[in-house]
């Protein structure tokens, strides 16, 4: 598998490769997200066109708990775990439920951290639920392997990686709202935390960004693919 990989010379292959060697280790799809200093961020993603769609237009970003983690975090880590650790609220339950429909059961997110900037993000997914356990532990280092062979092999193709601000969960939340055109007072009540906060949590975002302004802070996140444009 990771020969094969190794030999792909353009994204169509490099798909093709990863698929097969997704499906190989039992997982059912993937999607990974790297950073470039030229584009800003991409994301190659092969989750069903209707889920992504549904998943945009609904704005579920704001709700995702795997979202934000897959961007705070700098641990590999399960959705299960994720979704143990987050109080879900209704929007966050119903998306959970709505992904199942889709094959989207559960998944397994592996950081690759080069330094502080560097949070590429590669993630299976799987229709699997009691047996998903069983299968990371069985096979994680092919996984772990199979996914840095990808990462890489999609950073030589697009050229060096980007050096992101390492923003904390909170701050990204409090940019996920505000990108969805809630007002400090109303993230502070979503949030349980106050208004000053809040306030604070984005002025600090805006200091990492390099920005001045809470708009200018959101537009520039949302350009670092830190936070999700709201539709």
């Amino acid at each position: 598998m990771l020969e094969r990989i190794g030999q792909v010379s353009d994204l169509d292959g490099l798909r093709h490769a990863a698929q097969n060697a997704v499906e190989a280790l039992g997982m059912r799809g993937y999607y990974f997200a790297v950073s470039d200093p030229a584009k800003v961020r991409h994301m190659v993603d092969d989750r069903p066109k209707e889920w992504l769609d549904r998943y945009r237009h609904k704005g579920y970003f704001a709700f995702d708990p795997v979202y934000t983690a897959m961007l705070g975090r700098t641990r590999t880590f399960t959705w299960d775990e994720v979704y143990a650790e987050s109080d879900l609220s209704r929007p966050a339950f119903q998306k959970l439920q709505e992904g199942r429909e889709f094959g989207l059961t559960n998944g397994l997110v592996i950081k690759h951290n080069r330094g502080p900037h560097d949070r590429s993000a590669f993630c299976y997914y799987s229709d699997a639920d009691r047996d998903f356990f069983h299968l990371v532990k069985a096979k994680r280092p092919s996984l772990v392997g199979v996914s840095h062979a990808i990462i890489e092999k999609y950073k030589s193709m697009m050229g060096p990686t980007a050096t992101l601000p390492v923003l904390s969960g909170r701050e990204i939340e409090c940019l996920n709202w505000a990108s969805a055109g809630k007002t400090n007072d109303e993230i502070a009540g979503i949030l349980s935390i106050s208004s000053s906060t809040v306030n604070s949590h984005l002025q600090k975002a805006g200091l990492k960004l390099g920005t001045h302004t809470k708009i200018s802070a959101i537009v520039k996140a949302v350009q670092l693919g830190i936070v999700s444009p709201h539709y």
